[in-house]
C-alpha cells in the first residue's frame, strides 16, 4: 500500500499543475476580454464613432476588429479614412490595411485586394525613401513595379489558362455515357 501512495501523490501533483497553467490561461483571455470591453464602452462613451479625429475613428475600428465586430469596424474605418487630412502616408496605410483585414473576414475579397494594394506602395516608398542613397532607393522601387506588373501581367495570363482548360467537355457522337 505504501508503495501505491507516492504515484497517486505524482499523478496528483501533475493533475494540479495542470489545472493552474489551465487557469492561468483562461485568466489571460478573460482579461483580455475584460480590457477590450472596457476600451469599446470608453470610446463609445467619448463620442469616437461621431468623432472627426481619424486617430480616435482607427482607435475604436481596432478594439472592433479584435472583438470580431467587422461591420462596425469598415463603417469605422471608412470614416477614418475620410477624416484622415494632414496626416503622414503611413497613417492612412494603417488604416487601409486594417479595411482590408475587415473586408477580408467579410469574404470581400476583391474590395480586399485593393485596399491592400494601396497599402503596400506608401509603405514602401516611405521605407524607401529613408534610405540613405536616394539612387538605391529609386532602383530598388522600380524594380518593385516591374515584379509587381510582370506578376498582376502572369496572374491574369493563368486565370485565362483555367477558364479554357476547366470548360466543361461537349460529349462527342462517339463517347460513351
Amino acid at each position: 500500500m505504501s508503495a501505491f501512495l507516492p504515484e497517486t501523490q505524482t499523478y496528483l501533483i501533475g493533475l494540479i499543475g495542470l489545472l493552474a497553467i489551465v487557469a492561468v490561461i483562461v485568466g489571460s483571455q478573460v482579461f483580455k476580454t475584460q480590457r477590450d470591453e472596457r476600451a469599446l464602452i470608453r470610446l463609445e462613451k467619448s463620442g469616437a464613432g461621431s468623432s472627426k479625429e481619424a486617430s480616435k475613428l482607427y482607435e475604436l475600428a481596432s478594439v472592433q476588429l479584435r472583438k470580431r465586430l467587422y461591420p462596425q469596424a469598415i463603417a469605422s474605418l471608412r470614416k477614418a479614412l475620410k477624416q484622415l487630412t494632414g496626416e503622414p502616408d503611413e497613417a492612412k496605410a494603417l488604416i487601409e490595411n486594417a479595411l482590408g483585414f475587415a473586408l477580408a473576414a467579410q469574404t470581400d475579397y476583391s474590395s480586399a485586394v485593393s485596399h491592400y494594394q494601396s497599402t503596400t506602395l506608401p509603405l514602401l516608398k516611405s521605407a524607401l525613401s529613408k534610405m540613405l542613397r536616394p539612387t538605391s532607393c529609386i532602383k530598388r522601387f522600380s524594380a518593385w513595379i516591374r515584379r509587381t506588373r510582370q506578376r498582376a501581367k502572369t496572374s491574369s495570363d493563368w486565370q485565362k489558362h483555367n477558364q479554357q482548360t476547366h470548360q466543361s467537355p461537349r460529349m462527342g457522337k462517339g463517347s460513351d455515357k
